[in-house]
């Protein structure tokens, strides 16, 4: 219950940290066309951007303490809600979200239960075994060094959803060494690699969801963001950490279809707000 706990509450944070940085990077005098690096210290000087960043480190931190006490392919999966809770937390500063807003918002639920009782994972071990949470690292940071050569070029076309793609595949792999690191003895952390890995890719994952703030509109770049950091996190956690998923017919149809439910919820929920935030900017 303590992971669950924690993880509803790391969903909260990152979801205000998303929204915060989001703004900021869309706003007016930001430098179009900068590295991910140079966009970053822009960024940097920008109260808004700088409370985001304070709100994604706390939602870490209680990243951390759920995968400390629970199962990546628990874990990882309910930080989707984190759309779900940005609607509530809109709803109480008096910007109430529409039907379709909560009907997205009851499927992005409906889905995670509908993948969670399908895969009820085995316990798992505390610390990965085998080379898979090494390749999956290498893996990742490979990726995200690729999209951003390919998006780099002025007038690149889906940059925000490549970008999108390749931060949210770096986060997954990012909660698998988050969940190396928390279990592994004080002592041992600065000679072992993952703690290294986890700040590269944590790093170059951030940069590039900066980079796909302002490459396109949130309903480009978040969906990829929000639905493959579990899955990418919950298939690198099933091999390196022995959490298998059940693999009987029936459980491997209701996690395949607890995941369109998802992806297809989290992007008809985040297009919905954004139709809803061109409504609010012509009325101003």
């Amino acid at each position: 219950m303590t992971s669950i706990i924690a993880a509803l509450l790391a969903a909260a944070f990152f979801a205000v940290g998303s929204v915060l940085q989001h703004a900021a990077a869309s706003a007016p005098g930001v430098p179009d066309g900068s590295t991910a690096l140079r966009l970053t210290a822009h960024l940097a000087g920008r109260p808004r951007w700088l409370l985001g960043l304070l709100a994604g480190g706390v939602g870490l931190m209680l990243h951390a303490l759920a995968l400390h006490t629970g199962q990546v392919a628990v874990v990882q999966p309910l930080l989707a809600t984190g759309l779900v809770i940005a609607l509530l937390l809109a709803a109480v500063t008096g910007h109430p979200p529409g039907r379709g807003q909560w009907a997205s918002a009851g499927g992005v639920v409906i889905g995670l239960g509908l993948f969670l009782a399908s895969a009820q994972p085995a316990a798992g071990t505390a610390r990965a075994h085998g080379p898979v949470l090494a390749l999956a690292s290498i893996g990742a940071l490979l990726l995200c060094a690729l999209v951003r050569l390919a998006t780099a070029r002025p007038g690149a076309r889906h940059a925000a959803l490549l970008l999108g793609v390749a931060a949210g595949t770096g986060f997954g792999v990012v909660g698998a060494l988050l969940k190396q690191v928390v279990d592994t003895p004080p002592s041992h952390l600065a000679l072992s690699w993952p703690p290294y890995a986890l700040v590269l890719l944590g790093a170059t994952s951030l940069t590039l969801a900066q980079a796909a703030y302002q490459a396109g509109d949130l309903v480009e770049c978040l969906p990829a963001l929000t639905v493959l950091e579990p899955l990418v996190a919950v298939a690198v956690g099933a091999s390196a950490f022995s959490e298998a998923l059940q693999s009987s017919p029936a459980a491997r149809i209701g996690q395949v279809l607890g995941v369109v439910v998802v992806t297809g919820s989290v992007i008809r929920l985040v297009a919905l707000q954004a139709r809803a935030d061109e409504r609010a900017i012509i009325l101003q």
